[in-house]
C-alpha cells in the first residue's frame, strides 16, 4: 500500500510546474488573480511550486502533516458529517 502511494506521490511532484517568469499575473484559486513585479525581482514574488500544484490539482500532500491517528480521526469525523448532517439538496 505504502509502495503505491509514494508511486502517486512521486507521479504528483512531477507534475509541480516550473515558474514561468514571463506571465505578468498569476490566477490563484486562493489568493485571486495577483499582479506579479516586472521584471521579477526575486523568486520569493512568485507563487511558491506548492501553491501552483494547489491551484491546479486542488489538493496539497504535505509529508508527515498530521500523524496516521489523527488522519484516522479526521477521516473518521469527515464520515460522520457526510452520513449526518450533510444533505446534498441544500443550498
Amino acid at each position: 500500500m505504502e509502495s503505491v502511494r509514494d508511486e502517486i506521490l512521486a507521479e504528483l511532484r512531477q507534475q509541480i510546474p516550473p515558474a514561468d517568469d514571463s506571465c505578468s499575473k498569476y490566477a490563484s484559486w486562493v489568493r485571486g488573480t495577483v499582479s506579479l513585479p516586472d521584471p521579477p525581482t526575486s523568486r520569493s514574488s512568485f507563487p511558491s511550486p506548492q501553491c501552483r500544484f494547489f491551484d491546479q490539482h486542488g489538493f496539497l500532500y504535505i509529508p508527515n502533516f498530521a500523524s496516521r491517528d489523527e488522519v484516522h480521526s479526521m477521516k473518521t469525523s469527515m464520515a460522520n458529517l457526510v452520513q449526518n448532517e450533510w444533505n446534498p439538496d441544500d443550498p
